[in-house]
């Protein structure tokens, strides 16, 4: 942003707030301010390894993160569509399955994207691929008796309805 175009426009209001009254203080005021500038060259956009342990993991990670954003979306688009056929056909199956499955999708990526960022700045190397490797199993498990649920029981949708009917 220009701070000098802005400082301008701020004289402006002030001019033509005492329009009609000789007030040269103030106008003289926001004339002499100095003006001052930001570099945004890109040598002083680099950030060094030593100067940033907070950002490390970030430079070090892998480049091909940045595309799969594409993939979420697209699930959680998926997940809205499912949701809202579990409330307009309660009971089908293929509906059930595929909601539980971008439900535990959605989340798995989700927290996956939360543990990956912010472990690596209070924890080893180690024990955060441990917790990634929990994390994994975990909603691996889910998935599963999820599937269970939805093939020995009422399933998913069903299970849904009945709770918002209490």
């Amino acid at each position: 942003m220009n701070f000098a175009a802005l400082r301008v426009v701020r004289c402006m209001k002030v001019q033509s707030i005492v329009a009609g009254h000789r007030v040269p203080h103030v106008l003289t005021s926001c004339i002499r301010q100095p003006i001052q500038t930001i570099n945004t060259s890109s040598a002083h956009n680099e950030i060094s390894s030593q100067e940033s342990f907070e950002l490390r993991h970030q430079v070090s990670s892998m480049k091909k993160n940045n595309t799969n954003w594409v993939m979420y979306r697209a699930g959680s688009v998926g997940l809205l569509a499912a949701v809202a056929g579990c409330f307009i056909c309660p009971g089908n199956a293929i509906v059930d399955f595929a909601t539980i499955t971008l439900i535990v999708h959605h989340n798995y990526f989700g927290i996956k994207s939360v543990l990956a960022d912010y472990m690596p700045l209070f924890f080893k190397d180690g024990f955060t691929n441990m917790v990634m490797i929990a994390w994994l199993i975990i909603s691996i498990v889910t998935l599963g008796l999820l599937y269970a649920f939805n093939y020995n029981n009422i399933g998913f949708s069903k299970a849904v309805n009945n709770f918002f009917k209490l």
